[in-house]
């Protein structure tokens, strides 16, 4: 589904029907589009054996500090490739290179590009954020060894601030509310936690460097207020994407955390059942006749290729609230798997403190704001972005266990 050669539309009479077109991507192997692609049984099914399977897979498989940190670094790195190539193709507006951040005057309006696992760019910003986490983890978790094995040289590990600060262009890029809110949040916390190891380090020096940050900061800011042309662009298209009030989007997920609750209520202990969350929440949704998903539009009859008026109704593929969602389809018996994992990765944790240092910190911090970010979005709905965190998640609790010992 992620290059069709064959996609569903409608005939006459609004009949569905499979016709053939050129693949996007004609180079690589193609597919077909079907209105079961992104919600089947199967598919659901990922999404409670991911946590699972790797937090089993990684804790088997990985027996040294050495092992732990190369796959650290293969994954901070493969987030900083991501970035780089999605703002490629953001300023140049190569859409097919990775279809992650479309340019915002396309954004309406265009076809769900080719990355197929990244069906928009708020799930390619957390992707990113998560990226983002690991290299401020790595370059704390470098200085940290170094100043307690009195090095003075090296620096290696400088390298990953830089690279940090590229991550978080890529998210901003994104211009997603949620991710945006998040990346914020994610600076605060590591500068709080940067300022401490410093301060325990060097004394009252060790205020510089968060200092330095801060000012950078301040100074790139300030650029936005003293160029009148930067400035009133920029506000505008901040103030579009963070305007909540008269949403749309805002307003049906408000009623979509509603229908999750009243479908909850029903069959708390084994749920719906997986992937029937899109199929289920019509009967719902009659409880709530202020949520309008009927339309009226112009739309192209693909027979006589003309523009005819038709009643629209605006189906939604999930919850748009990921935590919701899961209690939904799968109940609390069925959620009770990835939050045991969850919990003895917190025990195993817990039992190795002297393991954790100032940049695996970071990285359960970065970790934690993805999960909490599932309250408001549904990105752990894509295999991508669910393994990469779950795997982070038992990579620095496994690398705390071992340098524990």
């Amino acid at each position: 589904s992620w290059n069709p050669s064959w996609v569903w539309t409608y005939g006459p009479q609004g009949v569905p029907r499979l016709v053939s077109q050129t693949p996007p991507v004609p180079w690589l192997p193609s597919g077909m589009q079907t209105p079961f692609d992104q919600s089947n049984p199967l598919r659901s099914m990922l999404f409670i054996c991911i946590p699972w399977l790797s937090c089993c897979a990684a804790w088997a498989g990985l027996a040294t500090r050495r092992s732990v940190q190369i796959l650290l670094h293969a994954m901070a790195l493969i987030g900083v490739l991501f970035a780089f190539v999605a703002l490629r193709q953001h300023f140049l507006g190569s859409e097919k290179i990775l279809g992650l951040f479309s340019t915002v005057d396309s954004r309406v309006g265009s076809e769900i590009p080719f990355w197929g696992t990244l069906i928009n760019s708020n799930h390619g910003a957390f992707f990113l954020i998560l990226a983002n986490g690991l290299c401020l983890g790595l370059f704390l978790s470098g200085w940290t060894r170094d100043v307690r094995l009195l090095r003075k040289g090296g620096g290696a590990w400088l390298l990953y601030l830089g690279l940090a600060i590229l991550c978080t262009f890529a998210v901003l890029m994104a211009q997603a509310r949620a991710a945006i809110f998040v990346v914020a949040l994610q600076w605060i916390g590591f500068l709080v936690i940067c300022s401490v190891f410093m301060v325990r380090s060097f004394g009252a020096r060790g205020t510089a460097f968060p200092a330095a940050l801060l000012f950078l900061i301040g100074i790139v800011g300030l650029t936005f207020i003293i160029n009148p042309n930067v400035y009133e662009r920029q506000k505008q298209e901040w103030f579009d994407t963070f305007r909540l009030m008269e949403n749309p989007e805002m307003e049906a997920r408000t009623h979509m955390v509603n229908i999750c609750k009243d479908m909850i209520a029903d069959k708390p202990w084994l749920g719906h059942g997986g992937g029937s969350f899109r199929y289920l929440y019509f009967h719902y949704k009659k409880a709530y006749p202020e949520f309008v998903t009927e339309y009226d539009r112009w739309v192209r009859n693909p027979e006589t290729g003309q523009m005819e008026r038709r009643k629209i109704t605006l189906w939604f593929q999930n919850a748009h609230v990921d935590f919701l969602e899961y209690l939904v389809e799968w109940g609390l018996l069925g959620s009770v798997f990835p939050l045991l994992a969850l919990l003895w990765l917190m025990w195993r944790g817990l039992r190795s403190l002297r393991g954790w240092d100032t940049g695996s910190i970071t990285i359960l911090y970065s970790v934690g704001l993805v999960f909490l970010g599932t309250a408001i979005e549904f990105h752990l709905r894509i295999p991508l972005v669910l393994l990469a965190t779950c795997l982070t998640l038992v990579l620095v609790s496994r690398q705390a266990e071992l340098q524990a010992r």
